[in-house]
């Protein structure tokens, strides 16, 4: 028995860092929203847990994604792990696309399934949020609204008519060291996301003068060329650009081919990007 599937990457439409709360962590709002961008994962049937990774150099042990989810979807129904784990990777490391997260909800899916779903998305949804904050995120194919840290997800349905071009200049960036930079205490709320965001989205200009996401200053700070990035999205032509998560990925919105092309003939030969066509939607379904 064997099954596989597309993980898809993400991309922020705004990340607003709200605060930091007692335990550490940080709340947030964000619109996450999937791209094409997107790793393979294959899951055979073996004696032994076994994870082998290609296309990009990953660890294969227990600091892997995908090797705890697997561990700990066999804990939770009570077997040993005995499952073969390829990834076909492709969505870079420290990019701020969520692509260990999307590669872990996948393995929990695909197993899920080829043990004839003995646990209910309540329960998929507690394991992949005791693998990491992104993870219930991507069990679902919509786009949503999220907050807290990463665990309040609320679907929404966005249909964008714009090509999206997603760089990433081969920077990986430490999520731990960007949240550490920001300096946030508790004593502080920032303010959220406006309340007519989603509207905003047929008006990006507008979206781009009120929204934001609170990482560019410390990381374009320490990574002038990320800055330099977004600013040439912007100048050839794109509508709206921002950078995704903590970096280092920038990605635009673009109406018009002719100036995906000479965004894409401006960027250095070692970048590399994504194309996302107008209306996509992951697995051909979602909201």
């Amino acid at each position: 028995m064997s099954a596989s599937a597309k993980a898809f990457a993400k991309i922020n439409i705004g990340l607003h860092v709200l605060k930091k709360r007692p335990d550490t962590y940080h709340d947030i709002d964000s619109v996450f929203h999937r791209i094409a961008w997107h790793d393979r994962i294959t899951i055979e049937e073996a004696d032994d847990l076994i994870l082998t990774v290609s296309g990009i150099s990953l660890p294969t042990d227990k600091t892997n994604t995908c090797y705890k989810a697997a561990e700990i979807f066999f804990g939770r129904i009570g077997k040993s792990p005995q499952c073969a784990i390829h990834i076909e990777k492709d969505i870079p490391v420290g990019a701020g696309l969520g692509g260990g997260s999307a590669d872990a909800a996948a393995v929990l899916s695909l197993l899920n399934s080829m043990h004839d779903n003995p646990l209910s998305p309540t329960r998929l949804g507690e394991l992949a949020a005791s693998i990491g904050a992104d993870v219930p995120f991507f069990l679902q194919d919509s786009s949503a609204r999220v907050g807290g840290t990463g665990d309040v997800i609320v679907p929404v349905r966005l249909d964008l008519p714009y090509t999206i071009l997603t760089v990433w200049p081969g920077i990986e960036i430490d999520t731990s060291w960007a949240y550490g930079a920001l300096g946030y205490d508790s004593n502080r709320t920032r303010e959220p996301l406006p309340d007519n965001m989603i509207g905003l989205l047929s008006t990006p200009r507008e979206l781009q003068r009120c929204i934001r996401n609170d990482f560019e200053p410390v990381v374009f700070s320490a990574y002038p060329a990320i800055r330099d990035l977004k600013t040439n999205l912007l100048e050839h032509g794109a509508v709206f650009a921002l950078m995704s998560g903590s970096g280092s990925s920038v990605f635009g919105w673009f109406e018009h081919a002719t100036d995906v092309e000479k965004a894409i003939a401006s960027l250095p030969p070692a970048y590399r990007y994504n194309l996302t066509a107008p209306h996509f939607r992951p697995n051909g379904n979602g909201l």
